[in-house]
């Protein structure tokens, strides 16, 4: 049986993560997902870009929890994997085929965006306009802080990412631009 709404928030989030929100210039490539652990290959987190010894093309793999340094052979952080509605979705364990998700499996031909004007994303910390976006080099999460040169353990920054709106004062959603 369906039932009415009980609850209205207070305020509504910006739109759904992964998702491009505001027009302008775009960048992203295709990739082939190939995580360690698929369980980290959700829409919304970044992700880095496999060493191969040489420059990637695009559809090269990417790899959650080595990140590549900027003096080897790649090029590190690839992007946020974006775009959530042109996914296949293949349901969850506990709700079968049919359950919501946002984690792809490794294999699948995903998008990863490095430059856009607003991406929707999710920020385990408070966040605030102009903040810095860090990201996890194990499970592609990302965090926000004041300071640029801010150490936090397994993150590195995302050069170049900033905070553009929708200020929280907890973990919650957050719009960046990558330039």
């Amino acid at each position: 049986m369906t039932t009415f709404q009980t609850a209205v928030l207070t305020q509504q989030s910006g739109g759904v993560v992964g998702d491009i929100m505001i027009n302008g210039p775009q960048r992203g490539q295709p990739v082939q997902l190939d995580s360690a652990d698929a369980v980290n290959n959700v829409i919304g987190r970044a992700m880095f870009l496999k060493s191969t010894g040489q420059q990637p093309n695009p559809g090269a793999a990417l790899v959650l929890g080595t990140p590549v340094a900027a003096d080897s052979a790649g090029v590190g952080f690839a992007g946020i994997l974006a775009n959530s509605k042109q996914y296949v979705s293949y349901g969850n364990e506990s709700d079968g085929p049919l359950g919501p998700t946002m984690t792809l499996p490794n294999d699948t031909t995903a998008e990863v965006i490095s430059m856009t004007s607003g991406i929707m994303v999710y920020s385990l910390t408070a966040a605030k306009i102009s903040d810095y976006v860090f990201a996890n080099t194990t499970t592609g999460e990302l965090t926000t802080n004041s300071d640029p040169e801010a150490v936090i353990d397994d993150n590195v920054l995302v050069i170049g990412a900033r905070v553009v709106r929708y200020s929280t004062t907890e973990a919650g959603s957050c719009l960046i631009s990558l330039t």
